[in-house]
C-alpha cells in the first residue's frame, strides 16, 4: 500500500478511525479512537505521512491490545519485528512496546540503553494515559489526557522503532535488558516524594541563606566603613602631629618601602578604577582612587576581591544536558563534587537548546561538550566545542571572558592570544600587517 496524505491532523486522524473500523467493533470504536488520537498526539503529521497507513493502524492495535489488560505490578516490553502472517501488519525496523506506571525518568532511561547498545532510534511516541481499571486489571475507561480523580491512574506508553534485529535471541536479550532498566528506574524513584520534599526544603532554605547572605554583606560594608573612618581618623591625626618634623615627600618616601603593597597601586598608596580599568584616568570624567593602609589585613583582603570568581565578574552561568531534572536532581544527591555547585543546571530532554547550539549528536540524544559566552544582547562572543572524550580548562575560559569583557568596555583594541587583564592590547591598522 502507498504512503497517504493528509491536509491536517484532523483529516489524519479521520482517516485512521475510517481503517479502525473496518478491524475492531462499533462499540470499542470511540474508545480506540481516542487512544489513536493521544497515541499520536505528539507525532508530527510530517513523520505520519511517510508511513503507510496500514502500518499506522497494525501498530495502533498492537499497542491497544496491551493497554486493554495491565497490572501495574508488572510492567509489559514487548521487543519484535512486525510481520503480517502474525501481527497484521509490518516495518523494516524492529518494534519496541513498554507500558509501565507513569514514573520519572522512563523515556530517558530506554533511550539510554538503547543507545547504549547501539540501537539508533527512528520513531519515538510516548504518551501518558489516564484510565479507570477493574480490580481485574481489564480496562474499565480511557478517560480524556491529563484526567483526574478517585480511581484514575496514570500510565505510560512507549512505542518506537529501531535498527532492525534479525537474530531472535537478540529481540528476547534487548527485552530482558528493557525489562532490567525499568526496575532500576522504580528502584531509584522509590522515595521520590520524599526526594521532592527534600528538593522543596532545600530551595527554601537557599532563599533564606541569600536573605542572611545580603544582610550579613551589609553588616561587613558598614563594619569596613567603620573600620577605614577610624583608620583615617587615626592617620589624620598623626599627621597633624607629625607635620612639624615629617613633610608630605617624606610620608610617601616612607610609604615605598613598604614590601606587601599590592603591584597596581601608584607611588602614593593609590588605587585608580576607572570604566577603562585599573590605573587609567578617563578625561572629562570623573574618576574614583582608593587609598589604603596595606597594613591592615581588612583593606589587603578588600584588594584581594576585585578579581574574584565569575560571579563578582557579573557573569551569570547555566549548565544544560539532555537529561531531565529529575536526573540531575538524582545527580546533586549522589555526587558530592556536584552538590557543591549552585549555578542553575537546565534539563533539555527534548534537544531543543542543544540544537538550537548545534551541539546536539542526533543518532545518540546526547550532546557534545560545548561552551559558549553570550553578551548582555544575547550574541555569542565565545564557542568552545569539544568532543565527549576532551576536558575543558576553567581558567582559560575565566581568562576568555575577562578578554571579552575587556574588548566590549575598549572599542577598537583587540585581545590577543593568551592575553590577561593588565597586559598590552593592540589596535588593528596596517602598520601590523606581516608584523604579528
Amino acid at each position: 500500500m502507498a504512503f497517504f496524505t493528509a491536509a491536517s491532523k484532523a483529516d489524519f486522524q479521520h482517516q485512521l478511525q475510517a481503517a479502525l473500523a473496518q478491524h475492531i467493533s462499533e462499540q470499542a470504536l470511540p474508545q480506540v479512537a481516542l487512544f489513536a488520537e493521544q497515541f499520536f498526539g505528539i507525532i508530527s503529521l510530517d513523520e505520519l505521512t511517510q508511513r503507510r497507513l496500514s502500518d499506522l493502524v497494525g501498530c495502533t492495535l498492537s499497542a491497544w491490545r496491551m493497554i486493554e489488560r495491565f497490572d501495574h505490578n508488572q510492567p509489559q516490553v514487548n521487543v519484535y519485528n512486525p510481520d503480517y502472517e502474525r501481527h497484521g501488519w509490518q516495518s523494516t525496523h524492529t518494534a519496541v512496546e513498554v507500558l509501565h506506571h507513569d514514573l520519572p525518568f522512563l523515556v530517558d532511561s530506554v533511550r539510554t540503553e538503547l543507545n547504549r547498545r547501539g540501537y539508533s532510534i527512528h520513531t519515538l511516541q510516548n504518551s501518558v494515559f489516564s484510565v479507570k481499571r477493574k480490580k481485574s486489571g481489564e480496562l474499565q475507561e480511557l478517560l480524556s489526557k491529563g484526567s483526574n480523580g478517585k480511581e484514575v491512574q496514570h500510565e505510560a506508553l512507549m512505542y518506537l522503532e529501531i535498527n532492525r534485529c534479525a537474530n531472535v535471541g537478540a529481540l528476547k536479550t534487548l527485552e530482558k535488558a528493557l525489562q532490567d532498566v525499568l526496575a532500576e528506574v522504580r528502584l531509584a524513584v522509590a522515595d521520590f516524594p520524599a526526594m521532592k520534599a527534600r528538593a522543596e526544603q532545600m530551595e527554601k532554605e537557599r532563599k533564606q541563606q541569600t536573605i542572611i547572605g545580603g544582610i550579613v554583606v551589609a553588616v561587613l560594608v558598614i563594619l569596613v566603613a567603620i573600620g577605614a573612618f577610624t583608620v583615617y581618623h587615626n592617620m589624620h591625626k598623626k599627621a597633624e602631629t607629625k607635620a612639624s618634623t615629617e613633610t608630605v615627600q617624606e610620608a610617601y618616601t616612607a610609604l615605598q618601602k613598604v614590601k606587601n603593597t599590592p603591584k597596581l597601586v601608584d607611588k602614593k598608596g593609590g588605587l585608580l578604577i576607572s570604566k577603562n580599568g585599573y590605573g587609567k584616568a578617563v578625561e572629562g570624567a570623573p574618576t574614583v582612587e582608593l587609598y589604603m593602609d596595606f597594613l591592615c589585613p581588612g583593606c589587603g583582603n578588600l584588594h584581594r576581591q576585585l578579581d574574584a570568581d565569575l560571579q563578582k565578574m557579573g557573569v551569570e552561568v547555566y549548565s544544560v544536558s539532555t537529561d531531565t531534572h529529575f536526573t540531575h536532581k538524582a545527580w546533586h544527591d549522589a555526587s558530592d563534587t556536584i552538590k557543591k555547585i549552585q549555578y542553575p543546571m537546565i534539563g533539555d530532554p527534548t534537544g531543543a537548546i542543544t540544537r538550537n547550539f548545534g551541539v546536539m549528536i542526533e543518532e545518540e540524544g546526547l550532546a557534545l561538550r560545548g561552551t559558549f559566552v553570550i553578551n548582555p544582547e544575547g550574541v555569542i562572543k565565545v564557542c568552545e566545542i569539544h568532543d565527549l572524550g576532551i576536558g575543558r580548562d576553567a581558567k582559560e575560559l575565566k581568562r576568555k571572558i575577562q578578554a571579552a569583557q575587556y574588548v566590549a568596555s575598549h572599542p577598537g583594541e583587540v585581545c590577543p592570544a593568551k592575553w590577561t587583564p593588565g597586559e598590552a592590547t593592540l589596535a588593528p591598522s596596517l602598520d601590523l600587517v606581516g608584523k604579528i
